[in-house]
Formats: structure tokens, sequence, C-alpha cells
């Protein structure tokens, strides 16, 4: 040992290599201790979610979640306006005329009013992608968070109420025009909000390995087949942190309000309470 301390008082390079190592471990260690305190006193919301097939990868099985939320345009508050040309696109359907060789305009039966801006620094309402916003949540009887109101950031009513809970998100505009029994058409419109600007990216909650998939253990620890599995029933929450300048941390999947991990073992104890009706979910 005393040879190797006064090794390291000859050899400056081996020193300089401690060194470096030691910053680095530090530097990670602050921030895992940074991190951890930060989600610790983050905001969490309990949102509905969608869930696709788990992937394998190095860092093991993850269920990945969809908490996309597709709410009505009357959500939109103060700080949201759209102007005519918005309301002709969403108002008028095309239908091609081949004999004519030209398009045909049919108005819909629910066109959508034109609404002013309510205040100056309000924001335009589009059919575009990737439109950042201020959204606001609120709490729900069964204590499920829903959206109240999206603003413009940073307006004059970019302020949470106290019982709402602010976060950023993508905005994303969808209309389409469908042809009623009657013959006539009709509008529909709706907001897609994320907590991604790419809109095909989702949540990642990792899980105890061989867990991932529900189904196989339905098919495979069960004897059950596989079409059978009661997807319909199993209403999926997640309870997700936020944080301001980085993207959302999902702390805990709930199945029917049972923490995933209880979940998958009740399933395999066949404990698990199914619902009783299929489940609707606003998440897309």
């Amino acid at each position: 040992m005393r040879k190797f301390v006064e090794y390291m008082k000859t050899d400056k390079r081996l020193i300089l290599l401690f060194a470096v190592v030691a910053a680095q471990l530090l530097w990670l260690a602050w921030n895992y201790v940074d991190r951890t305190r930060e989600l610790a006193n983050a905001p969490c919301l309990l949102i509905d979610c969608t869930d696709y097939d788990p992937r394998d990868l190095f860092r093991g099985d993850y269920v990945s979640l969809s908490v996309m939320q597709s709410v009505p345009l009357d959500k939109a508050g103060k700080s949201i306006h759209w102007d005519a040309d918005f309301c002709k696109r969403v108002n008028t359907h095309y239908e091609w005329d081949s004999d004519k060789k030209e398009h045909k305009e049919h108005p819909v039966v629910n066109p959508l009013p034109e609404r002013a801006p309510q205040m100056e620094d309000s924001l335009a309402l589009q059919d575009a992608y990737e439109t950042p916003v201020a959204v606001f949540w609120r709490k729900d009887t069964e204590g499920i968070c829903r959206v109240a109101r999206f603003e413009k950031p940073g307006s004059a009513a970019d302020a949470a109420a106290a019982d709402e809970t602010r976060c950023k998100m993508w905005m994303s505009v969808r209309f389409w025009t469908r042809k009623r029994e009657d013959g006539q058409w009709e509008a529909d419109i709706s907001v897609r909000l994320s907590f991604f600007s790419q809109t095909w990216k989702n949540l990642r909650f990792y899980v105890e390995e061989g867990t991932g998939d529900l189904r196989r253990i339905w098919m495979n620890e069960l004897g059950e087949k596989w079409d059978e599995f009661p997807a319909t029933r199993i209403r999926r929450t997640v309870d997700v942190a936020i944080r301001e300048n980085a993207a959302p941390v999902p702390r805990m999947l709930y199945l029917n309000g049972v923490p995933y991990p209880e979940a998958v073992e009740q399933i395999r104890n066949r404990t698990f309470k199914w619902l009783d009706a299929p489940v609707e979910t606003n998440a897309r």
C-alpha cells in the first residue's frame, strides 16, 4: 500500500485519471439525487391512458403508454381564437363531381362560428402540428384528472386556479366531415393534446421482466385463448410526474385502480376484478 501511494505521488497521469473518474462519479451521483428530488416535488396527474405492445430493450420490458388526450374545441380558453378562413375549412365539405370535373361545396349542418380574439396576446387556432399550449387539468369525482382548458403560453389567461394543475403540451387540430342518413353533412372537430411534439412518441413504464404483455400471461400461464382477453374491461390510469422543462415521467401504472405489479399477480391468481362494462377513455 505504501508503494502504491508513493507511486501515485510520482505519476501525475495516474493522479489525473483518478481525478477524472472521481469527477464523473460525483456528477452521476449528483444527477441522480437531483432527479430524485425533482420527481419527488413535481406535481402529478392521474390520467387515462391506453397501452401498446411492450418492447424488450436492454433496459428490460416496458409498456408503451399513450396519454394523448382528445378534447372538444370548447375546452379552448380565452386566449385561443379562430378566424373566418379556419371556419370555412371546417364548415365546408368538398365532393368531386366527375361529370363536371370540379369540386362541389356542401355546407355542414353544424357550422363552427368564428371566434374573435378575446385578448391582445391570443393564439390563432390552426390545423397544424407541434403548437405548444398551456393545459390546465382538474380532478373529477373519481380522482381522475381531466383537461379543463388550454391557453396560449405566457398569455394573461395562463394562470392556474386553486383546483387546477398546469403543464405544457403540444396541440394538433383534427376535423373531418361525415354524411348523415338524411344526406346532409356534419363536421366533427377535436383537439389532440400530447406531452411530446412528436405525435408518435409515448411514455414508457418499465416493468418486471416478462410481465409487460398481459395477453401472454393470459394465454401462457392461465391457458386462456388469446382473442378472448377482456382488454376492454381494464381501465388503465397512469400517475405522471410533470416537469416544466423536461419530459414527464410515469410514476405508476394502474389497472382498475390496482398498481401494475399487484394487478399482474392478481391476474395470475385469478383474483383480479375485471370491470363489468367496457371502459371508455379519452386517451388516443
